[in-house]
C-alpha cells in the first residue's frame, strides 16, 4: 500500500508497505513553497537511508568546486538549475568504521553530466562541443598518483564528417577510426593495430559482405 501524505495530487509516495506488514519504505520531498517537490530522502523497510541534496536555482560552478585540474577549464559551466548535487548512499555498517558514499554532479550548460565525484576521489570529467556531443573524457587514478588518463573524441576527420577517431591518452598517438555513410551505417572501421574491417551493403541495410586482413564474408 502507498501513502501519497498531502502530496496525492502530485503522486508523490510518502509510505509504503505491503498489506500493512511492518516493513515500511518511506521518502521526504521539499514543502510546498519550499522548492519543487524534489525527494530529499528515501528510507528502505531496514532502516537505510539515502539522501539528495540540490544546487539552487542560479548556483554556479565557480572555483569553489575544485574540479580542476582534472577536468581542466570551467568556465563554460553555467548555472546549475537545480539540478541533483550530491547522493549519500546508506552507510554500510551504520556507526561503524565505514562511510557512506557521496555521489557528487556538475552540470554543462546544455544539461548533460560534466563532472562527477565519489567522495574524496578526484573528479572525472566530460567536455562537449557546441552539439552536446562529448569530445574529451578524463579518468584521474586513485590518490596518491597524479596520472589523469584522457579519452578524446575528434569528429569530421581531416573534414569528412563521416569520419571519427576516438583515442586515448595512455596509447600516445594509436587511436580508433571509424567512417560510416550518410545513413549511419558503419563501412570501415580501423582498430589500434591498424587493422581495418570494411562492410558492404545492400538497399534496404543488411550487409553483404565484410573483409579484413584475416579474410572476407559474404552473405
Amino acid at each position: 500500500m502507498s501513502t501519497p501524505g498531502d502530496t496525492a495530487h502530485l503522486g508523490l509516495m510518502t509510505r509504503t508497505d505491503v498489506d500493512g506488514a511492518a516493513t515500511v519504505g518511506q521518502a521526504t520531498f521539499e514543502a510546498a513553497g519550499v522548492g519543487y517537490y524534489r525527494k530529499l530522502s528515501a528510507t528502505m523497510p531496514s532502516g537505510a537511508v539515502r539522501s539528495y541534496v540540490y544546487y539552487g536555482d542560479t548556483s554556479g560552478t565557480a572555483a569553489a568546486l575544485s574540479v580542476s585540474p582534472s577536468c581542466g577549464s570551467v568556465g563554460s559551466w553555467q548555472a546549475q538549475a537545480g539540478r541533483p548535487k550530491e547522493v549519500t548512499e546508506p552507510d554500510p555498517d551504520g556507526a561503524g568504521a565505514q562511510s557512506a558514499i557521496v555521489r557528487r554532479f556538475v552540470y554543462a550548460d546544455n544539461g548533460a553530466v560534466a563532472a562527477t565525484q565519489i567522495n574524496g576521489d578526484k573528479w572525472k570529467c566530460t567536455l562537449f562541443d557546441g552539439r552536446g556531443r562529448a569530445v574529451s573524457q578524463t579518468f584521474p587514478e586513485p590518490a596518491p598518483s597524479a596520472v589523469v588518463r584522457t579519452a578524446t573524441t575528434t569528429f569530421n576527420v581531416a573534414g569528412d564528417p563521416r569520419v571519427t577517431r576516438v583515442g586515448d591518452s595512455t596509447a600516445g598517438t594509436v587511436a580508433v577510426e571509424t567512417q560510416t555513410d550518410s545513413l549511419g551505417r558503419q563501412l570501415s572501421y580501423r582498430d589500434v593495430w591498424g587493422k581495418v574491417t570494411t562492410s558492404t551493403f545492400d538497399r534496404w541495410g543488411k550487409v553483404l559482405s565484410a573483409s579484413n586482413t584475416a579474410g572476407s564474408a559474404a552473405r
